[in-house]
């Protein structure tokens, strides 16, 4: 069990701080990336309007202090986690027989969230899936798989073909909302995507919107098995879609029950077409101190 602890965690420990070595990356890309932007409009290259337009668009519609406090929270956070994976290192070699102290990934606690992925991925902040910049969408570059996960909620976002598809928060048992941002008036969703709203963009910005005027009532296209949306705009308009799908939801199993130990596998499923990431789940256990608790997310 010792050697089997040792392999873990030096495993983790490789693994935490990759993340933290590109933290620190898009960090750096971030402050670039509004460098860039705020030299475009003191050289009168761009207007005003148009710098807060791309300043919004490349940062989600947060601001760079929340950007950069997020960033430094995320490193300090594995910072904590490699020094407690140092000292469960040493006492185990202290003692081969001593069983480690585990505790709930210090990220976990920290940041108050306790999120499962669909898709295999390191428990805790996921940043990017491909290594793409998440903040890069001016000049040229166009973000893709964006994962940002604050205390307001997680919002994925994917850039294809100057569409912007956003999945709002994502619960267990609750509906998942999408957002598409397009300028295209023909528009496919998903058969299962519900409460459709189509609005089109007046300053987004200040999110300023109004409903936009349709050609048909979301027909369903057969020949891809898509919901079909014609939208009566000029071509130039943004639009904003919203609709919702079928929610995440658990399943338990595996319950074991002793008198020193409970233990249960929890997986997450969906039954949706589209791919869910940073579901919100959460589960019962006896009420329990923070140290006797240890959550493990299983990688395969």
């Amino acid at each position: 069990m010792s050697t089997r602890n040792k392999i873990r965690l030096r495993k983790e420990r490789v693994e935490i701080i990759s993340l933290m070595k590109t933290t620190s990356y898009y960090k750096k890309q971030l402050i670039g990336f509004e460098k860039k932007l705020s030299r475009a409009y003191e050289e009168n290259r761009i207007d005003k309007e148009e710098y807060l337009r791309r300043l919004n668009e490349g940062l989600q519609g947060r601001t760079l202090r929340q950007w950069l406090r997020y960033y430094d929270q995320c490193i300090n956070v594995y910072n904590t986690r490699v020094v407690e994976i140092d000292r469960e290192l040493r006492e185990l070699e202290k003692s081969r027989n001593l069983l480690p102290i585990l505790t709930i990934f210090a990220f976990v606690a920290l940041l108050g969230l306790s999120y499962y992925f669909i898709q295999p991925a390191i428990t805790g902040f996921t940043l990017i899936e491909n290594g793409t910049n998440a903040t890069e969408s001016v000049f040229g570059i166009q973000p893709v798989n964006i994962n940002i996960s604050e205390e307001t909620g997680i919002i994925e976002t994917t850039e294809i073909e100057n569409d912007r598809l956003i999945q709002v928060k994502a619960e267990i048992n609750k509906p998942v909302e999408w957002k598409l941002i397009t300028r295209n008036k023909t528009i496919e969703l998903p058969l299962e995507a519900s409460n459709i709203e189509v609005n089109k963009l007046i300053n987004e910005t200040e999110d300023i919107k109004e409903k936009a005027r349709l050609k048909n009532q979301f027909g369903a296209n057969n020949l891809n098995n898509k919901k079909l949306i014609e939208v009566d705009e000029l071509n130039e308009t943004k639009l904003e879609v919203t609709y919702y799908t079928k929610a995440p939801y658990s399943i338990e199993s595996n319950l074991t029950q002793n008198k020193d130990l409970i233990s249960k596998d929890i997986t997450i499923k969906s039954d949706s077409e589209l791919h869910y990431q940073n579901v919100l789940s959460y589960t019962e256990i006896p009420e329990s101190k923070t140290d006797q608790i240890n959550l493990y997310h299983y990688i395969n």
